[in-house]
């Protein structure tokens, strides 16, 4: 899983120094995950909407890809649904899912 985490330190809360009030925001978000809580939004002292959470699956479909055969978007989406399709044997040997036939799930 890859979360990214965007904070605008623009805010009046930041002020001059925005060290302390991004430790403070780092905090909080360490206590909601330990809680089992996942916030989306972040907000700073004053209440305020500051920056976003986003958590997707490693091989988001949406991340840009080193692969130059799969750095377009149809690319990628390719590529993931082909990672997706893979299942394992119960013998150890790799099987691929028909994701064109909708009975073959």
């Amino acid at each position: 899983m890859n979360i990214t985490i965007k904070i605008n330190t623009g805010n009046a809360a930041f002020g001059d120094n925005p060290y302390p009030e991004l430790a403070r925001i780092l905090r909080e978000i360490a206590a909601a995950y330990d809680r089992e809580h996942y916030p989306r939004m972040i907000t700073d002292a004053n209440g305020n909407t500051c920056g976003t959470i986003r958590a997707a699956p490693a091989f988001s479909v949406f991340e840009p890809s080193r692969s130059p055969e799969i750095r377009s978007p149809a690319g990628r989406l390719a590529h993931a649904a082909g990672r997706l399709g893979r299942l394992h044997h119960p013998h150890g040997a790799a099987q691929k899912r028909n994701l064109t036939d909708p009975l073959a799930f």
